[in-house]
């Protein structure tokens, strides 16, 4: 018996070894070929490196380092070394649009600076500040950080991201450092019984849309982003949505204005600028006005921090005018979607280079 548990003692210290002076080598032999992955190296998802492949009708294509590309440069040796790094969601990702065509890949090549897009969808301030972190650290350099903070943001903080800073997070985070492997083994096996777990607790879920009664559905419409009541945009202008969430409202807005407060202190550290937009969604177009709380939070947020604070509530406001709201979400959003489509992107970019 004595030796049974010697034996079992010895091979424990053995996989731990291993695993803290390889793991993050072991893990590169099971890289997924999909597009989007869980990044075991910030711990949060992220884009497949040296991808090339379709999401939809869409190409993708990311550089050995994750962050997304044109395809016609997807050979190009890239280095550590960068003037401007974008970060931000979906819409600075570009979703399903071509790279070329999306607000930083305009930016890119009229500007001819070097360029960086780290946006990924769904991101919000929890992984902003984790993701620069993890790039800092690993030895990349880039003179300005500019932030496209999303509408959504403040209710991912609030929701999925609300145990962000609490003790056991930051224990999981020092365990996928420490072990990555056994992290990601554990993850992997416990993942599918939280999903199973997830899908039936939201069947009962009443707070999932709030206020979404099918009779309040915006159904002649069809557009689910364009329903005044739809919470990840509506809580701008519904004060019903306070209490949305495992933080609510008020405690998803201190939550980002903390994580970003972190975020700055990095750059300041670093020598690096920071920058902050905002944009509308098309929820934003019909219920909102100029002067959203968006806007009023960040632009205050940037009065002693931010190098540039790019408002493209105000672009999008001017350009609307007396026009249709609905027929100006058609011209500037893709159909059925909250994204911008290329037209939308090339008023971002416009704007982006106007202020530099």
């Amino acid at each position: 018996m004595k030796s049974f548990f010697t034996i079992t003692l010895v091979t424990l210290c053995l996989y731990i070894s291993v695993d803290f002076i390889f793991g993050f080598h072991i893990l590169n032999l099971f890289k997924s070929k999909d597009l989007r992955v869980q990044s075991h190296e910030f711990g949060y998802h992220n884009f497949s490196h040296s991808f090339d492949g379709y999401e939809g009708n869409i190409r993708y294509c990311t550089n050995k380092y994750g962050f997304r590309i044109s395809c016609s440069k997807k050979n190009k040796e890239y280095s550590k070394n960068f003037e401007i790094f974008f970060i931000g969601d979906s819409f600075t990702e570009g979703y399903q649009v071509n790279y070329d065509y999306t607000f930083v890949g305009i930016i890119e090549n009229n500007t001819k600076k070097k360029i960086a897009n780290l946006a990924v969808s769904s991101y919000s301030p929890t992984i902003y500040y984790e993701k620069i972190k993890y790039f800092i650290k690993k030895g990349f350099k880039f003179e300005h950080l500019v932030v496209y903070i999303d509408i959504s943001d403040i209710s991912d903080e609030a929701v999925h991201y609300s145990d962000s800073l609490t003790l056991k997070r930051k224990i999981k985070n020092s365990i996928r450092n420490l072990f990555p492997f056994s992290y990601f083994v554990l993850k992997k096996l416990t993942i599918k019984k939280k999903n199973q777990l997830k899908t039936s607790n939201n069947k009962n879920r009443k707070d999932i849309y709030p206020l979404m009664e099918t009779s309040k559905k915006n159904t002649e419409k069809k557009n689910l982003f364009k329903d005044k009541y739809f919470w990840r945009s509506a809580w701008t202008y519904n004060k019903n949505l306070e209490n949305y969430g495992n933080l609510g409202v008020k405690g998803g807005i201190e939550k980002s204005l903390h994580l970003m407060n972190k975020l700055y202190s990095l750059c300041e550290k670093n020598n690096i600028k920071l920058s902050i937009a905002v944009y509308p969604w098309p929820a934003q177009i019909l219920y909102d006005d100029v002067n959203s709380i968006q806007v009023g939070i960040w632009k205050k947020y940037c009065k002693n921090k931010c190098y540039r604070f790019i408002n493209n509530f105000e672009t999008f406001f001017s350009i609307l005018g007396d026009k249709d709201p609905d027929s100006f979400i058609d011209e500037f959003y893709n159909d059925g979607d909250v994204h911008f489509n290329e037209k939308g992107h090339k008023i971002i970019a416009k704007k982006f280079i106007e202020v530099f």
